[in-house]
């Protein structure tokens, strides 16, 4: 085997290892002084399924470690109370975060209704971030536009520029110019967006008080 492709395999032993290493949710030391209903608390309360803990276990497994699944489960269900709550709720909804179920049928109810009006605000929201983004873009398309331009008029100017070529320049100028007037056109069409979409979230921020 040639020494590089021994090289390579090594490298890609380290970089698995690496990767797998950083997926662990503990360290040695926290899985031998672990408080697993502190633990289950804090999953519960971060929205996290019960079936979390496998994360753990797996992490621990390797120092020979297993955990309380009673004290687990235990914290877990007074960390979901904290988390089900309908502010909550909304503010998941808000981010675009999707929902796991994690919510208990008593608990739920106030959850999924803050939820639901924080993906109406996520809406919105990604709405207007769409066109930002869109308006970037065409101002880069005629920033590009606008410099072809000047290097063509710059050409038409010079003393050595054919007839044919200055046709030609003039052509390519004009169709930019209508190009231009077309993206600008674009651009304000995705402002007058915004300013809708920005009368939507504060009417939003009117109606829901969260």
């Amino acid at each position: 085997m040639q020494k590089t492709s021994v090289i390579f395999i090594l490298v890609g032993l380290l970089f698995a290892y690496s990767s797998l290493s950083g997926c662990a949710t503990m360290n040695q030391s926290e899985c031998q002084n672990a408080d697993w209903e502190l633990i289950g608390f804090k999953d519960g309360s971060k929205g996290r399924l019960n079936s979390y803990l496998e994360n753990h276990r797996n992490a621990c497994a390797k120092y020979n470690i297993t955990p309380n699944l009673q004290a687990y489960l235990r914290g877990h269900k007074n960390g979901v109370k904290e988390f089900c709550t309908e502010y909550n709720g909304f503010e998941e909804g808000k981010r675009g975060w999707s929902y796991n179920g994690v919510c208990p049928s008593e608990l739920s109810g106030d959850f999924l209704k803050g939820y639901y009006v924080g993906q109406k605000f996520h809406a919105v929201l990604s709405a207007i971030e769409r066109s930002e983004s869109s308006i970037r873009f065409h101002q880069m398309r005629i920033n590009s536009l606008v410099d072809e331009v000047r290097e063509l008029e710059h050409q038409l100017a010079h003393k050595d520029t054919s007839k044919d070529e200055r046709r030609s320049f003039l052509r390519r100028i004009r169709h930019n110019q209508r190009e231009i007037r077309k993206i600008e056109h674009e651009i304000f069409e995705y402002e007058m967006d915004i300013d809708r979409r920005e009368f939507e979230y504060n009417q939003l921020k009117m109606e829901y008080k969260y």
